[in-house]
């Protein structure tokens, strides 16, 4: 690691949608990170975030990399075990994208050589940080309406794509490289809400339903029981890519619903005020 006067070197391996969107316009606003490097197989993807890091050099395969501190992973979900394992191997720490593998086996390989290694293995589940969930959060710890009893969450958005093929538009259609459908893209960042707003010790009595005949679900509900400590709580959820679905929490209290919607942008504004006049009331 560099001393605290010099710049974190990273390298960004996978420079698609959510690299171009969200690392790496933030990563330049970071005075002290330095992106060293920039790898995708896609010429046309290295061509648009070079605009971003005309410095940085650029390579296909992540073997190509040298010199970096850390990397964030931003590659399909079926190559993250892959990416991740070669990154702590050469003694670099890694930041995932959800989710952090595919298969349970590989998340907890990566888990084990991150401790061997003494490195930081960090997973982007950045929704648990949104204002609406922190408040969220706030309802329950004050049991102003009494004791949680549900959660729901929902998400959905339409995709375009054949999902019968390997390859298609995007990733998601290849089920090698995305590793299912809607429950392992949409469904891990809202299933990780649920779990920040109330940390399971077990999650018990699950029934899922999907419309799969190629592992790539395209709509899928599920029931289950987070079980935290002696307090059992309800927990449902409906992900879709066939229909846009607000993107939104509810919680079910003794005396009351409170839900947050999380994608609303026209109304965004407002729903952080009034998010934040109903903690004040709280907080009183």
């Amino acid at each position: 690691m560099n001393h605290p006067n010099s710049s974190l070197k990273i390298a960004m391996v996978g420079c698609g949608a959510i690299a171009q969107t969200f690392h790496l316009p933030l990563l330049k606003q970071q005075k002290q990170v330095e992106v060293a490097w920039l790898i995708d197989t896609n010429p046309a993807n290295l061509k648009k975030v070079s605009k971003i890091f005309p410095l940085a050099r650029q390579a296909v395969d992540m073997k190509a990399i040298e010199g970096v501190d850390a990397v964030i992973i931003a590659t399909p979900p079926g190559l993250h075990f892959e990416h991740a394992q070669f990154a702590l191997l050469h003694g670099w720490h890694a930041l995932v994208e959800k989710p952090l593998a595919t298969r349970i086996e590989d998340a907890r390989k990566m888990v084990d050589l991150a401790r061997e290694k003494n490195l930081i293995l960090s997973l982007n589940v950045n929704r648990r940080f949104l204002p609406h969930i922190k408040t969220l959060h706030d309802i329950i710890d004050a049991k102003s309406f009494g004791e949680l009893t549900k959660i729901r969450v929902f998400d959905g958005g339409r995709y375009i794509g054949n999902a019968e093929g390997e390859g298609g538009q995007t990733f998601h259609s290849s089920v090698a490289l995305s590793g299912g459908g809607v429950m392992i893209d949409t469904g891990s960042h809202m299933i990780d809400v649920a779990f920040y707003l109330l940390p399971p010790s077990s999650f018990e009595k699950i029934e899922y339903h999907d419309d799969a005949r190629t592992h790539l679900e395209a709509e899928c509900n599920f029931s289950a029981t987070i079980r935290a400590g002696e307090k059992e709580v309800a927990f449902e959820g409906f992900f879709s890519r066939l229909a846009p679905i607000l993107q939104k929490v509810e919680l079910q209290f003794e005396r009351a619903k409170v839900q947050a919607i999380l994608n609303q942008k026209f109304s965004l504004q407002k729903n952080f005020q009034a998010m934040r006049n109903l903690r004040k009331k709280i907080e009183k």
